[in-house]
């Protein structure tokens, strides 16, 4: 008994132990489909489950890091600069959105039957600061598909430097390619009904759908006699937090996307919602390369 009680001891310790080596950075499960990043001595690894498409764990990235490079002037470790900002899946192809020290750049992964076809698409890169002078890294978006497209509002930096990557951007499946959404100058209009503070717009889309149309129409942005089609929306980082701390909506922006038979068949319209002040914000807006981005000066996401 006595030696039992050691050898108990010793396994314990050796659960405890790999337990502390290895964390959980992201986890997410899409339908069948479930995403990990774990970090586990000095490596951050990517995996992949799909009972569909393969039974076993798929090792999708690996990433070796010295981890000095992870400690501050002190010696004090600081937090992670690596990391999976949001993922989506759609047609067994896995979309993957990065950030790797100061660099965002969305990946897909296309299960083959014999290998796994990969592709990187770059985003932007943005120089960093020291963690002391700049503060931690922060990274968010909140991606959907927007019929063929993903929409993907993405905000990254340190929380105290002004570098750092932020706005609307779109991937279209149709070209394999990614571009900047930039919204040109347009007009605030005051939304007296105020329904969006507390409504929830996954649960209620027939009203959505139905106060984007009557602000259009009273705008004379649509036509009475035109078709009308409400696709989605996205919240940019503050409406997506207030929506998910406190169920009311009372920062930020929301992007709605909607579709007439004044547009082409595939051509997809924005209208954005601000918060704070209750009022729509209508623009035309332009979808610019991501090389060309840098060269205009149209609003990327939020008016003022």
């Amino acid at each position: 008994m006595k030696y039992l009680h050691y050898i108990l001891i010793i396994i314990l310790l050796t659960i405890s132990s790999s337990t502390k080596a290895q964390e959980l950075l992201f986890h997410k499960t899409i339908e069948q489909s479930i995403i990990k990043l774990i970090d586990s001595s000095n490596v951050y690894r990517i995996l992949y489950k799909n009972d569909s498409i393969n039974k076993e764990i798929i090792l999708l990235e690996e990433y070796r890091y010295n981890p000095e490079s992870r400690k501050d002037q002190w010696g004090n470790q600081r937090e992670h600069w690596f990391g999976i900002i949001n993922t989506t899946v759609k047609d067994d192809i896995l979309y993957i959105l990065y950030y790797n020290y100061g660099l965002v750049q969305l990946k897909t992964y296309c299960f083959l039957k014999e290998n796994i076809k990969v592709k990187s698409h770059f985003i932007d890169k943005k120089n960093l600061s020291s963690s002391v002078n700049a503060g931690p890294v922060r990274f968010f978006s909140e991606m959907k598909w927007i019929n063929d497209n993903i929409f993907m509002v993405i905000t990254t930096g340190q929380i105290y430097g002004g570098s750092g990557t932020s706005g609307l951007y779109v991937y279209d499946s149709a070209i394999d390619s990614i571009k900047k959404v930039f919204f040109k100058d347009g007009k605030f209009i005051k939304d007296h009904n105020k329904l969006f503070a507390k409504l929830d717009l996954d649960e209620n889309k027939d009203t959505v759908s139905k106060h984007i149309k009557e602000a259009l129409l009273e705008n004379k942005e649509l036509k009475e006699n035109n078709n009308f089609k409400y696709l989605g929306y996205l919240d940019d980082p503050s409406s997506y937090s207030c929506a998910k701390t406190s169920n009311v909506r009372i920062s930020g922006w929301i992007c709605f996307f909607y579709q007439d038979t004044s547009s082409l068949l595939d051509s997809i319209k924005i209208i954005q919602y601000q918060n704070h002040e209750e009022s729509w914000y209508i623009s035309g807006y332009r979808k610019v390369s991501i090389e060309e981005a840098n060269t205009y000066n149209y609003n990327t996401f939020n008016p003022k």
